[in-house]
């Protein structure tokens, strides 16, 4: 999943400081960067058919956040239909 340069897109290096930090409010501003992360580089590869392994790495990344906000920030529960 490295972009052009090597390294992991950025999105995917905030994602892996989240997993462990401790701080709450920390937390959530590294959730918030995330996010954002991903949306812009989603928009990136959105037409590349060289990416659909990140694409699935990102929708499940999403998942995991959802988990992230609900079991160690209290977010409400989010019920999926």
């Amino acid at each position: 999943m490295p972009n052009s340069g090597g390294l992991k897109p950025l999105w995917q290096r905030l994602y892996e400081q989240a997993a462990a930090e401790t701080d709450r409010e920390k937390l959530t501003d590294l959730i918030n960067q995330i996010e954002g992360a991903m949306i812009e580089r989603a928009e990136e590869i959105a037409d590349s058919p060289n990416h659909s392994e990140e694409r699935n790495a990102i929708v499940q990344a999403c998942e995991n956040l959802l988990i992230i906000k609900t079991e160690k920030l209290k977010w409400p529960p989010i019920e999926m239909k």
